[in-house]
């Protein structure tokens, strides 16, 4: 997670139905931290349910973890870690005054399911 730099979230709506998306965010914590706009179908999607999936871009090294989004307001620690950590991994240029304007939202992993070698070496954790 601290290497990949996007990966897919799936989240669903009121009616089940699911919405899938490419983000990039940073893992501090034992959390990816990731941002984004609050009238987006996703970010409306999981203030009716934060449990969702996110899957590493790589299909032939699978990593797929399952857990909760919680939305967070950002203290000037977080917001100063967020930008060195995004500018370390992306060099977007971020600064911590750049953090509080949007919602940003933390993804704790439950359980996580991965694989080299499918059939073969498939594992699953509890976290």
């Amino acid at each position: 997670m601290t290497e990949s730099a996007h990966c897919w979230l799936a989240t669903v709506d009121a009616n089940g139905v699911p919405h899938t998306l490419p983000i990039d965010g940073m893992w501090l914590d034992d959390r990816l931290y990731f941002g984004g706009s609050p009238e987006s179908k996703w970010c409306r999607n999981l203030a009716v349910e934060p449990q969702v999936y996110l899957n590493l871009e790589n299909a032939e090294e699978a990593t797929i973890l399952h857990g909760k989004v919680d939305e967070l307001r950002c203290d000037q620690e977080l917001a100063e870690r967020l930008a060195a950590a995004s500018n370390e991994k992306y060099d977007f240029g971020q600064t911590a005054k750049d953090y509080p304007v949007n919602a940003i939202f933390a993804f704790t992993p439950q359980n996580a399911f991965a694989w080299n070698v499918l059939y073969k070496d498939a594992t699953r954790w509890r976290l």
